[in-house]
């Protein structure tokens, strides 16, 4: 070593020149994608930003003085070639592309490696559940079951009401099923019929009367419910109560005089509704008590026999209103049996099964379905309670369309008059859609108040979904906050580090309600609110289970011949259609 810089490290000079001959446009990359990356921290106030920024300025610097100051340099001692300026050209080119490769890093590159990091992180194990998120929300779902027998998980003393996520039976004691009303709820075809089918079977087999009132002629329900009455051995009545059915029923006979009087209050809908026009029903409910007294006395007095005698009374001929609905459920045939045909009273006491079926459109039918609901209440009110009696359950399907006021007794019937009620709706909208003489909140609180278990299906109208959820109770659930920050490409980026905080959100949430499989419902019982798959009931189809039979009024066509019977109106062949699974 003499001590001459130059001399002493002419090698390392000369290294570096052939390396930034080589390999500056590296160099330049290498400056370019430093300069962003220490720019960008400083934007971002990163920590030990100074360190990124020293790294950058070296090799900015590091271009021009190898080019031009090391050479120069070296001539002071020795020879030395001059650097073609071609090369800083590739070292600028290089610095350009450097900058631009650290745009696109912090453009494109960094939310993705973000991203990446995010989700497949190791959450810390003392976190709690998350709110739900609609768009992924059917993975924390169970799936539509199997189709599955019910019977196979029947258990003597229970109702079991589907099968959770595992397998396993659901099911509710029988002492709680018959002590309470049962509300089910869900879109169209959802499942509210298979949860029917379900459960009614079941209560069959417990020795339950089952009476059903359907307004709308389900398809499947009447072949179960004769498939299980044949199995349980009890008896079977297929009533249809439609406009051009014969006569096979008649409410009136053996009625006293005030229950005669709530029969037409409530079928002909007579109640005070708080209108003007309530001044002009009193000449109706008049005549509707001076009917009724007259009617009482009578053996086997009818709508039809009675309307010529009735039409005398100047009670009567002063209400044209009431008048005019006598005229109407005289003119129903199949409620004006000359005897008392199908006997409520006799099957609540010796059990079986009635399937009423109705109209959702023709008034006089509604009237006449509203008007048996209420005889049924009367007659288990006059059952004497000193006694057991055997438990009653009506299933009410379309619940809007059986609504009266002297019917919303029935909410009120389950402990004391062994009445118990299975109602199906489609939404909390459904029960506004009341008569005048009810007021809608009134029916709304009755009804979800009342029904201590719920069986609710896919909903549709958000305000039942709100409802429902908040009735499942809340959960504690850890809200994450972050901060999100925009990097010098203007890209957003969460940061690494989180806050959680404790939040509640309900059990159930709307976001589950209105996302439900098919034939999947959420169980509300006395324990916590859990999924129940459903199945409905394999039955062969057969015409016995929609067979009419007529009480005291002969058709113009004659007698119906043994082998045959009258389905819609029309006389058809008493053979077995095809066996299928009986759906919603």
């Amino acid at each position: 070593m003499t001590g001459d810089i130059i001399s002493d490290f002419a090698s390392v000079w000369t290294w570096l020149i052939h390396a930034y001959t080589e390999f500056g446009w590296l160099f330049g990359i290498v400056s370019g994608y430093f300069v962003v990356v220490s720019v960008n921290r400083y934007m971002e106030e990163k920590e030990s930003f100074e360190i990124t920024m020293g790294l950058a300025g070296v090799f900015i610097v590091l271009g021009p003085i190898v080019h031009f100051g090391i050479p120069a340099m070296m001539r002071l001692k020795m020879n030395a070639p001059d650097i073609a300026p071609i090369y800083l050209v590739f070292w600028g080119v290089g610095f350009s592309v450097g900058i631009a490769l650290g745009w696109l890093w912090y453009r494109k590159g960094e939310p993705t490696y973000t991203e990446w990091k995010r989700k497949y992180t190791n959450s810390a194990k003392a976190e709690r559940d998350k709110k739900t998120d609609v768009r992924t929300v059917r993975e924390l779902l169970p799936k539509t079951p199997d189709i599955y027998d019910i019977m196979k998980y029947y258990k003597p003393g229970f109702i079991t009401v589907g099968i959770d996520k595992a397998g396993e039976p659901i099911r509710v004691s029988f002492d709680i099923w018959r002590s309470n009303h049962i509300q089910l709820s869900g879109t169209t075809g959802a499942g509210k019929g298979v949860a029917a089918q379900m459960a009614l079977v079941q209560a069959i087999k417990e020795g339950e009367v089952v009476f059903v009132f359907d307004p709308k002629d389900d398809e499947w329900l009447p072949h179960v419910l004769h498939s299980a009455a044949k199995v349980c051995n009890v008896p079977y009545y297929y009533i249809d109560l439609r406009d051009g059915q014969p006569s096979q029923i008649n409410p009136l006979i053996g009625v006293g005089r005030a229950e005669l009087n709530e029969l037409f209050i409530a079928a002909f809908a007579l109640g005070e509704k708080g209108t003007e026009a309530d001044h002009y029903r009193l000449a109706d409910r008049r005549a509707a008590r001076i009917v009724a007294e007259f009617m009482a006395d009578l053996p086997s007095p009818s709508f039809s026999s009675c309307l010529p005698m009735i039409t005398e009374l100047e009670e009567v001929k002063v209400a044209n209103g009431f008048l005019g609905k006598f005229e109407e459920m005289a003119g129903l045939e199949s409620i004006n049996a000359k005897n008392i045909g199908v006997d409520f009273g006799e099957m609540i006491a010796n059990g079986g099964v009635i399937y009423l079926v109705g109209s959702m459109r023709h008034e006089t039918v509604k009237s006449a379905q509203r008007m048996m609901m209420v005889r049924l209440v009367q007659i288990c009110e006059k059952r004497d309670r000193l006694k057991a009696q055997r438990s009653v359950c009506v299933f009410l399907d379309e619940l809007k369309y059986h609504l009266s006021k002297p019917a919303m007794e029935i909410f009120g019937a389950a402990r004391d008059k062994g009445l118990h009620a299975l109602v199906a709706h489609q939404s909390i909208t459904d029960l506004r859609d009341v008569p005048q003489d009810l007021d809608p909140d009134a029916v709304v609180g009755s009804v979800i108040e009342n029904t201590g278990l719920k069986m609710i299906y896919k909903l549709q109208d958000p305000d039942t979904a709100e409802w429902l959820a908040k009735r499942s109770g809340t959960k504690l659930v850890d809200m994450e906050h972050r901060r999100v920050g925009r990097n010098i490409a203007q890209s957003e980026i969460m940061d690494d580090d989180r806050m959680l905080r404790q939040d509640e959100t309900y059990l159930i949430d709307t976001n589950m309600l209105m996302n439900l499989p098919n034939r999947v419902a959420v169980w509300f019982s006395e324990d916590l609110p859990q999924f129940v798959g459903t199945s409905p009931v394999p039955v062969e189809k057969s015409l016995e289970a929609i067979k009419i039979e007529q009480k005291g009024i002969e058709r113009l066509t004659g007698e119906t011949p043994a082998d045959t019977a009258i389905i819609g109106g029309e006389v058809k062949p008493s053979e077995l259609i095809n066996i299928e699974l009986a759906d919603d």
